[in-house]
């Protein structure tokens, strides 16, 4: 029972047919089923990313114009110095717009005084 032949050729057995055919078949099957799972995969993650980049986000905010008096703009250059120099703005801002306060309630005062 040799399963080469006489001319060298490889002979099959009968019965080997039908399994290879059956293993071939089932093979075939997995691949296609990979196939279409492979190209279903392609198709979600291709519309989840033209749907991700397709949205308007708002545009990130910037920041308008300082707030505070143009005088008091260099005192923010002593945060490169250690010190919060916002926060010296803001109160320095604070300090002058008071003090102008009192010099318009004093020109009120002068001037109700002069009036009399």
């Amino acid at each position: 029972m040799s399963s080469r032949g006489s001319a060298g050729t490889f002979q099959y057995r009968r019965d080997f047919g039908p399994k290879v055919a059956i293993l071939l078949f089932i093979t075939l099957q997995r691949e296609s089923a990979m196939k279409h799972a492979c190209r279903l995969l392609t198709v979600v993650f291709t519309m989840f990313f033209v749907l991700s980049c397709g949205s308007d986000s708002p545009p990130p905010k910037t920041k308008g114009t300082p707030e505070g008096r143009s005088e008091t703009k260099i005192v923010e250059g002593a945060s490169a110095a250690g010190y919060n120099g916002s926060q010296m703005r803001k109160k320095i801002d604070k300090t002058l717009d008071q003090n102008d306060e009192r010099n318009k309630e004093i020109e009120k005062g002068a001037g109700a005084a002069a009036s009399k």
